[in-house]
């Protein structure tokens, strides 16, 4: 049977770490994505010190890529792969609670190309790929939503806003195409996002990403479990 191919962007962060050690667990091909270098790096020996399958690493800063690079991503998992069956978006970028009157035009476009933009553009980019796989499905990670009309949430939380109803758009447009258009909420973790957002909590009293990872996991290969159930 052949293995299910996953692309995770952010992997060299938090959850994305936890989740490409679920997933090589669970015996999938792994595409990790992020522009940490040296992260992706360290993860690959991680993974490989624990006996696990070697992934491919893609260091890309979604912050600065263009459509090309996205083409050129969907081109290799075409000749390299023979396809893609699962995308899972965890890159993020935040850069603290901020009053809209005082973020700069720059941090305004990096937050909306990297929490929205790219994740649409990668998307499309590798839907022909997706619409090929007998078990397809793309997951957008989601916060509190509430938190997209909190103040000072800033260009985060209206991005987030966004990428709700993008969801929606192509669970519509996608619905006779078998791909699963899916949104998860990992909830509260200790990870570097979380202490930038709530500076007087106290990161020991938060649990580690590896329970959300395994939870999204589930969730990512939904339809391979419910077949060996």
């Amino acid at each position: 049977m052949t293995k299910p191919i996953v692309l995770i962007t952010g992997a060299a962060g938090g959850l994305g770490r936890a989740l490409a050690f679920e997933l090589a667990q669970a015996g999938t091909e792994l595409m990790l994505l992020d522009k940490d270098s040296r992260g992706l790096d360290q993860l690959y020996d991680q993974l490989l010190a624990n006996n696990l399958p070697e992934p491919a690493l893609c260091p890309l800063d979604l912050a600065h890529a263009g459509p090309e690079a996205y083409l050129e991503l969907a081109s290799i998992f075409e000749q390299e792969f023979g396809g893609l069956d699962h995308v899972v978006h965890c890159a993020v970028h935040f850069e603290g609670l901020t009053p809209l009157e005082q973020i700069a035009p720059g941090q305004w476009a990096t937050a909306m190309q990297v929490n929205l933009t790219a994740a649409w553009a990668l998307t499309v980019s590798c839907l022909p790929q997706l619409k090929k796989s007998p078990d397809a499905s793309v997951t957008f990670l989601m916060d509190d939503p509430d938190r997209s009309r909190a103040a000072f949430w800033g260009a985060y939380g209206i991005a987030k806003a966004a990428v709700t109803s993008m969801t929606e758009i192509m669970r519509q447009e996608w619905e006779n195409t078998g791909i699963r258009v899916q949104t998860f909420n990992p909830g509260p973790m200790r990870t570097t996002f979380r202490a930038d957002a709530f500076l007087a909590e106290d990161p020991a009293e938060l649990p580690q990403p590896a329970s959300a990872a395994a939870l999204l996991a589930q969730t990512v290969l939904r339809h391979k479990a419910e077949g060996q159930s």
